[in-house]
């Protein structure tokens, strides 16, 4: 059994102004009204956009009278966001930062099912749920 890990997670940088973003450490259901308030809330950012192309239109989703309003989008890891930043910030991937646990296995097949164990000592980086875990 592992008895910790710590996801691997890349800061991004806002500039104050118009941002295009995205992420690749996504974990779980995510929204845009989330976003709004993972990337530093209304003091911090005044809205964020996707383009829709199933639609061929852009949602937002903003602030008002201190709630997110808008379109509460899902956010995922394969599109780009615009962010509308008031300041500028630092903001990591809004991944589950969580201890992981690990099964091993045999012959490259896939470990499924909670929990998972580990044996023996190692250094490895794992993809679950499209985060990137670092074993220690």
């Amino acid at each position: 059994m592992l008895s910790r890990a710590r996801s691997y997670v890349p800061l991004q940088n806002l500039e104050q102004g118009i941002n295009l973003i995205g992420f690749s450490c996504i974990s779980g259901e995510f929204s845009a009204f989330d976003l709004l308030s993972h990337l530093g809330g209304e003091s911090v950012v005044s809205s964020v956009q996707r383009y829709n192309r199933g639609t061929g239109r852009y949602e937002s989703a903003t602030w008002m009278d201190g709630a997110p309003v808008g379109v509460d989008f899902p956010v995922n890891n394969n599109e780009a966001y615009i962010v509308h930043a008031q300041t500028a910030a630092s903001i990591a991937s809004p991944a589950e930062h969580t201890d992981l646990s690990i099964d091993s296995h045999t012959g490259g097949q896939a470990v499924e099912g909670f929990p998972v164990n580990v044996d023996g000592e190692f250094l490895a980086l794992v993809t679950i749920s499209g985060t990137v875990g670092r074993i220690l």
